[in-house]
């Protein structure tokens, strides 16, 4: 399930490239970097307004974390991607 989303998340990112530098991970732990900080804080509070719930890291704003469950279903990761893309056409 990580190499699929995180696959997607990639490509939402090129596809907005004023928005995100880049996405990260290994397996079900997994990083947004925004270009900037207000980029990221503006991604994540509209992410949190679409009911995905996500966190800073602790010392850069710019990089929001996506943690979901290991056990997540493929629907519902689906249905992230979604909000995902939402939140960056909004932004």
């Amino acid at each position: 399930q990580g190499s699929y989303f995180i696959g997607k998340l990639q490509a939402l990112a090129r596809a907005h490239p004023a928005i995100l530098k880049e996405v990260r991970g290994r397996g079900m732990l997994i990083g947004l970097e925004a270009v900037t900080e207000a980029g990221g804080i503006q991604l994540a509070d509209k992410l949190f307004e679409l009911d995905v719930l996500v966190a800073h890291t602790l010392n850069n704003p710019r990089v929001i974390r996506m943690e979901p469950p290991l056990n997540v279903e493929r629907a519902i990761l689906d249905e992230v991607l979604v909000r995902t893309e939402k939140a960056l056409k909004a932004l």
